[in-house]
C-alpha cells in the first residue's frame, strides 16, 4: 500500500489550462470563409483570399503576391519581408500586400508596425472582416484584451459567419475568464458544423471555467472523436480529469498530449499533479525539477515542487 502524504494538499487548485488561443505562430489567417483547418497545428496562410480582387492586379503583381505568401506559410519571412516591401514600395495602395506584410511584422516581433500596417489596411478598407480579425489577434497579444475583443466584434458585424474572428473571440473571453459569453460565442459554430473539433474544444474551456465539469468532458471528447490527433484537447482533458482526481486516466491523457508535441510548464505542472494523486513523489518531483531547470520563471511549478517537498518533510 502506498504511503500517506503526511498533509493533504489541494492538488487540484494548481491545475493549469493551455487555451487554444491566438499566438504569433499559428494564428494570423488571411483566409476562405469555408476554410476548416487541422486543429493540430492551427491555421496557415490561404492564397487564395489573399487574392480578393485579382481582377485589378497586374499578372506579376499576383505572381509576386503568392510567391510571398507561399515563403510566409512556410516560415520564410526575410524572403517574403523583401517580396512584400517591393510590391508596396510600387502600390502603395495594394491592400491584400500591405495585410501580409503586417502578418510577417509580427511573426518577427515588431508589433509596432504590424499595427501601423492593418490599420492602414483599414482605412483603405474598412470592410474587411480578415484584416479586423487579425488586428483582434495582434491586440491580443499584445495585451490589449477590450481593444482586441472590439476588432473581433466588427469582424462578426460584417460578416457573422466568419469562423476565425468567433473562434478567436471565444478564446480570448475565455482567457479572461469569461465562459460564459465565451460559450455563447462558439455555440453557432458547433450549430454549423457539430464536425468542428476546434469549436467543441474551446467549449470545453468554457465549461471547465463555469465548473460544469460532465459538459466540459463531454465538448473535449467530443473534439477529440472529431480529430484524436488535438493534442491541445487531449491535455485539457487530461486537465479536467486531474482536476476531478481521476488521476490514471489524466496522466494517460497527458503523457499522450506529450507525445504529440504540447511542451511547456502547463503540461508539466498538470503531469507532477496527477503523478502526485498517485503517490508516484519522486516522479513528479523529476518532472517539476526538469520544468524548473527548462523554464525558471515557471511560477506554477515552482510553487507545486515546495508543496510537494514541504509534504515530503
Amino acid at each position: 500500500m502506498p504511503a500517506t502524504p503526511v498533509q493533504h494538499c489541494p492538488i487540484a487548485d494548481r491545475l493549469l489550462i493551455i487555451y487554444d488561443t491566438f499566438t504569433i505562430s499559428s494564428e494570423d489567417t488571411l483566409c476562405d470563409d469555408d476554410r476548416q483547418p487541422d486543429p493540430a497545428t492551427c491555421s496557415m496562410i490561404s492564397v487564395a483570399a489573399i487574392l480578393r480582387s485579382p481582377e485589378i492586379m497586374s499578372p506579376e503583381l499576383v505572381t509576386a503576391l503568392q510567391k510571398a505568401a507561399g515563403h510566409y506559410s512556410h516560415g520564410r519571412l526575410v524572403e517574403a519581408e523583401a517580396i512584400c516591401r517591393r510590391l508596396l514600395s510600387a502600390n502603395p495602395k495594394a491592400t491584400d500586400v500591405a495585410h501580409l506584410l503586417a502578418l510577417v511584422a509580427k511573426q518577427r516581433g515588431d508589433f509596432d508596425e504590424a499595427e501601423m500596417l492593418l490599420r492602414s489596411c483599414l482605412k483603405n478598407d474598412s470592410r474587411r472582416a480578415d484584416i479586423h480579425a487579425n488586428l483582434g489577434n495582434l491586440l491580443a497579444a499584445r495585451g490589449r484584451t477590450d481593444d482586441a475583443q472590439d476588432s473581433y466584434r466588427k469582424a462578426l458585424s460584417i460578416d457573422p459567419s466568419f469562423r476565425p474572428a468567433r473562434l478567436s473571440l471565444a478564446r480570448l473571453l475565455n482567457t479572461v475568464g469569461r465562459g460564459g459569453e465565451a460559450a455563447k460565442e462558439i455555440q453557432p459554430l458547433i450549430d454549423q458544423n457539430a464536425e468542428d473539433a476546434e469549436a467543441w474544444s474551446v467549449l470545453g474551456t468554457s465549461w471547465r471555467l463555469l465548473g460544469r465539469w460532465e459538459d466540459a468532458e463531454h465538448a473535449f471528447h467530443e473534439a477529440l472523436a472529431i480529430s484524436p490527433d488535438y493534442a491541445v484537447a487531449r491535455h485539457n482533458l487530461g486537465a479536467l480529469l486531474a482536476h476531478l482526481s481521476r488521476s490514471e486516466d489524466a496522466l494517460a491523457q497527458l503523457d499522450t498530449a506529450a507525445a504529440a508535441g504540447i511542451r511547456g510548464p502547463e503540461i508539466d505542472v498538470n503531469r507532477a499533479t496527477a503523478l502526485m494523486e498517485l503517490y508516484r513523489f519522486d516522479d513528479a518531483e523529476q518532472v517539476l525539477a526538469d520544468t524548473i531547470k527548462a523554464t525558471p520563471q515557471a511560477a506554477g511549478a515552482q510553487t507545486l515542487l515546495a508543496r510537494l517537498r514541504f509534504m515530503r518533510r
